[in-house]
């Protein structure tokens, strides 16, 4: 025999090997995909042509200030509507189970179509960079500038990626349209017009790099909570029931941004910023509304293997537990702790830092109400439990119908009143007059005990069956749990 062998061959790894394999698939899918291909061409093709119009014509200055029309449209509509069929396509391909039954949990399976939308969106930054090279030297317009801003937008984008992605998990067609025209129209209102408004006016306040830079950190670092959010409140629709837990999680991380924010305010109190309770207060509401929506429309399921961690935990910890009695009574604790820092933020502020006043205080707590409000609602209709996002968008759209009734009705009649009745009126009632502010005060606290009324009626029934389900978790050996 020959004593001579063959060598191992040594193991190549290549790009499919450093990923998850789903994620693999849905990044060679997207970059095939005849959309990003043409959303890409189209927006190379528009600024080339802005760009060289404006070296024809020597009007650099106005051309560049439109050039951001364009770009924020790609990335803050286009890039992120395309992730309305991440679950739709699997769903009508009927491979949705067969990804399920791998090791990939339900979080990891969004984390991947939503990590392939924001790599088209990563080379569309990319690709741009070079035109806010030129932008320098035509518009007059500083680098840092036109860099933070598209870095800027590119963070708005991926949000908004993780928003599509986590709604396209609803099976209702009509539900999750509506849901995603709402968002988007006000995220066009907020961004894509206000932005390219300022550049087009030559509005300068909001485009100062410092201010640029302080709403790129705490856009990257709200952003990065609400990415994984979302995310995470998505796979607690698609997991297999009893499963998986995801909402205790979300909700201590929650509870750590909120007191992270409530500490930066505490901490820069004493630092020369304009407008600093703004970059403070804005995240704070943002994180306070996703999370009280979310605990309101949080699956009523759960196992006995996850009501066993909660077993020995005192009633403070069991607020954590999943199920959407516990959503409720978390929401209302975020909800307290918001109205708590937010005084606590506006309380000691330098002048000409705009106050908090009575009135900013009755919109909140109509705000508030609203989103309380028709969470109420949802659980009294049957079959709520178990769609719950549905039905909660449902009462959502009766309850702004209901709104637009009665404010016809107060316009015909001239009776202010009328707007109390109603949590989105009585934000418009909060902005009147200092007795009418008490008015609208009154009324959100009127709704808002309404809404916990019904809370404390309907969630009885769950309360005994978890309770049931503790005793039965106690009551297991630790090997079968």
């Amino acid at each position: 025999m020959s004593d001579t062998s063959i060598a191992p061959s040594h193991d190549l790894r290549d790009f499919p090997d450093w990923f998850d394999p789903a994620l693999v698939k849905d990044l060679r899918r997207g970059l095939k995909m005849r959309g990003f291909t043409a959303t890409y061409l189209c927006l190379i093709l528009a600024l080339t042509l802005l760009l060289g119009g404006a070296i024809l014509f020597d009007s650099g200055e106005s051309v560049m200030n439109a050039v951001w029309f364009p770009v924020a449209l790609t990335l803050m509509l286009i890039q992120p509507m395309r992730g309305t069929n991440a679950i739709v396509e699997e769903r009508k391909l009927e491979t949705l189970p067969l990804i399920q039954l791998t090791r990939l949990n339900a979080f990891r399976i969004l984390f991947g179509k939503w990590m392939a939308l924001a790599f088209q969106t990563f080379l569309i930054t990319v690709s741009l960079l070079p035109y806010m090279v030129l932008g320098h030297f035509l518009g007059g317009f500083e680098f840092a500038q036109n860099v933070l801003l598209l870095l800027l937008l590119t963070v708005f984008s991926l949000v908004l990626t993780a928003v599509t992605v986590a709604l396209s998990v609803v099976t209702l067609v009509v539900v999750r349209t509506l849901a995603t025209i709402g968002i988007f129209l006000f995220t066009f209102q907020f961004t894509v017009m206000g932005i390219s408004g300022s550049m087009i006016m030559g509005s300068s306040g909001f485009l100062e790099p410092q201010t640029l830079l302080i709403s790129l950190g705490v856009s990257t670092f709200i952003g990065a909570f609400l990415i994984y959010y979302l995310l995470s409140a998505g796979a607690s629709q698609i997991a297999l029931p009893g499963t998986e837990n995801h909402s205790t999680r979300r909700r201590v991380i929650a509870f750590l941004v909120v007191g992270l924010i409530c500490a930066a305010g505490v901490v820069i109190d004493n630092v020369t910023v304009a407008f600093e309770e703004a970059f403070l207060l804005i995240p704070l509401f943002f994180v306070g509304a996703v999370t009280t929506i979310d605990c309101l429309v949080d699956p009523a399921g759960t196992s006995i293997r996850t009501a066993r961690q909660f077993a020995k935990r005192s009633k403070l910890g069991v607020v954590l537990a999943p199920g959407w009695p516990f959503g409720w009574a978390f929401a209302a604790l975020m909800t307290v702790l918001v109205v708590i820092i937010t005084a606590v933020l506006t309380s000691d502020l330098r002048a000409g830092v705009p106050d908090f006043d009575d009135e900013a205080w009755g919109f909140l707590l109509a705000a508030i109400a609203a989103i309380f409000v028709p969470g109420a609602l949802a659980v009294l209709l049957p079959k709520a439990r178990q769609f719950p996002f549905n039905y909660y968008l449902l009462s959502q759209v009766v309850v702004a119908a209901t709104a637009a009734l009665i404010g016809i009705l107060a316009g015909i009649t001239d009776v202010e009143g009328l707007l109390a009745l109603n949590p989105y009126t009585n934000m418009v009632l909060a902005g009147g007059s200092g007795g009418d502010t008490a008015v609208s005060i009154v009324a959100s606290c009127i709704h808002l005990g309404i809404a916990a009324t019904i809370f404390v009626i309907v969630g009885a029934g769950f309360r005994e069956k978890f309770r049931k389900q503790l005793a039965d978790a106690r009551a297991l050996p630790e090997s079968e749990a």
